[in-house]
């Protein structure tokens, strides 16, 4: 096993600002209203995003830190842009 260097590591410890949070928050309240009030859980957002739910409830309850790129799925999939002011701290 090739150890990788260390330029290649992904960085895990992006949370989203209270700013970040609200944004997103709002994007899928929005879209469970488009969708005639259907409540999404993990499950349904993990099918929308690529990611697996344990990843998406770390993003949505900001306990624990995500990697930048995980934070970009999560807005590309309520067609938002993820912005440097969203992001709270990232931890290596």
């Amino acid at each position: 096993m090739q150890l990788q260097s260390k330029n290649h590591l992904r960085r895990r410890g992006a949370t989203l600002t209270t700013q970040g949070s609200r944004k997103l928050n709002q994007a899928k309240a929005q879209l469970e209203i488009e969708q005639n009030f259907k409540r999404y859980t993990l499950e349904d957002l993990s099918e929308k995003t690529g990611l697996t739910p344990n990843t998406l409830s770390k993003v949505f309850t900001g306990s624990v830190g995500v990697d930048k790129r995980t934070l970009e799925c999560c807005f590309n999939a309520f067609n938002m842009t993820l912005l440097n002011n969203t992001i709270a701290k990232i931890r290596v």
